[in-house]
């Protein structure tokens, strides 16, 4: 019986490691389902997007199935700006960076509205070292501009009060020592 424990514990081991895989997988694809970024994957040979999650859809207005074997240029304002896309994208990767982050992007929805993203692309390798395709995560910061845009804009509006408000001030003074200087030559 000491082959058929061996055999059977090769098979349990087997169906554990099969399950912990199935675990992972599971817990990996619910993340990036639940995320609010978009996550794409895209496709090193063909560069068109093979898997994407519900907020890619959110974000960029299309359907899951309208972005899955498309090249990302749907979601790029025009070629040009597809064009420096990449470019960042292979210059980080060739200085030996595994890891792209682009602060402030322009990108497309499909009713056409551009708004400014941030972007971190990293590749996927294989066991043989070879790019295989990316992750790239896409927020949009629409919002967040616009208040930081705010934000500036009431700062500017409060140093044109203050300005305002000590010129006044300035011009208070003087007429008060104007007044004061009369007053006591009167005197």
């Amino acid at each position: 019986g000491n082959k058929f424990t061996t055999m059977f514990s090769d098979i349990t081991d087997r169906k554990r490691a099969e399950e912990a895989l199935r675990e992972s997988a599971d817990l990996l694809e619910k993340t990036i389902f639940s995320l609010l970024d978009a996550v794409l994957i895209i496709d090193a040979d063909t560069v068109k997007i093979v898997n994407c999650n519900p907020a890619a859809s959110a974000i960029f207005g299309y359907s899951r199935q309208e972005m899955l074997g498309q090249t990302t240029l749907f979601l790029h304002v025009n070629q040009a700006s597809l064009d420096e896309f990449r470019q960042h994208l292979y210059s980080d990767m060739e200085t030996g960076k595994d890891f792209m982050f682009l602060p402030e992007f322009k990108m497309k929805r499909k009713d056409g509205t551009v708004f400014i993203s941030e972007h971190s692309v990293v590749p996927l390798i294989n066991k043989q070292g070879r790019r295989t395709g990316w992750v790239s995560v896409v927020r949009d910061i629409t919002e967040r501009k616009r208040a930081e845009e705010e934000i500036r804009q009431l700062n500017v509006n409060l140093e044109q009060r203050v300005k305002e408000r000590t010129a006044e001030l300035v011009h208070a003074n003087r007429a008060k020592d104007e007044f004061l200087a009369n007053m006591s030559h009167e005197l």
